[in-house]
């Protein structure tokens, strides 16, 4: 959310739907995780790159709006579930 490039072990990613070198680097071992860091500090263009691809992600994903109309349209499913109904509740 902050824009800044994050560098994680593939446990840490896990669950989140990041893609390695482009919102995230994955580096599972030290050295590679020391290179990755290295990689990012040292490189401008990867660093801006990964925080541009990062934060829209988390912009698309994860903002209220996102968030809200992802909850509409679940409702909106379960009405229409609803309505289907095989068994008429009790009162």
């Amino acid at each position: 959310a902050m824009a800044k490039a994050v560098v994680s072990t593939t446990i840490g990613a896990e669950g989140l739907p990041v893609k390695h070198d482009r919102e995230v680097l994955i580096a599972d071992s030290p050295e590679e995780f020391a290179n990755s860091i290295f990689k990012v500090l040292s490189d401008k263009g990867l660093r801006r790159q990964l925080e541009s691809s990062a934060r829209e992600l988390v912009v698309s994903k994860y903002s209220w709006a996102a968030v809200a109309e992802e909850f509409a349209l679940t409702l909106s499913g379960a009405c229409r579930t609803q309505g289907k109904r095989l068994v008429t509740p009790r009162p």
